[in-house]
């Protein structure tokens, strides 16, 4: 039977993955920034979001459906976000979902869409005033 190898256990090592659920709308937000970022997977993204944001100030809010995902960590940012999530009383899935939140939307996308659209639709305009008819005319 072959031996299975280590991995090397150096500071660029990808600790295990970390399965978190996400509504449908956060996925797709996820996916747009990645794309627009260059990035070739999600787990990169999720990376990027982890050393990006400010877990330390965050308020975190409670939220509906969601979707389960699986992303690879840095073996530092997974111990950074088990230490937040103890201190906050939080899963590290929830820091998560948080930080992807904080994603900006990007142009493209259909809520950046939605907006001009209202905007630029042309206003109806007031039907003409009606001119009296003799009836009318008559009555008074």
């Amino acid at each position: 039977m072959a031996s299975r190898t280590k991995k090397n256990s150096s500071a660029s090592a990808v600790a295990p993955p970390v399965t978190f659920d996400l509504p449908e709308e956060l996925l797709a937000r996820l996916e747009r920034n990645r794309v627009s970022a260059g990035l070739r997977t999600t787990s990169e993204m999720i990376r990027a979001v982890v050393d990006g944001f400010d877990f330390e100030s965050c308020t975190l809010p409670v939220e509906g459906a969601r979707r389960q995902i699986s992303v690879r960590l840095s073996p530092e940012q997974r111990a950074m976000l088990k230490r937040t999530a103890a201190r906050k009383g939080r899963s590290i899935g929830e820091l998560l979902r948080f930080a992807v939140e904080a994603l900006p939307v990007p142009k493209g996308s259909a809520k950046a869409k939605a907006a001009p659209k209202a905007a630029s639709e042309p206003k109806k305009k007031a039907a003409p005033e009606k001119k009296p008819s003799a009836k009318s005319r008559a009555k008074r």
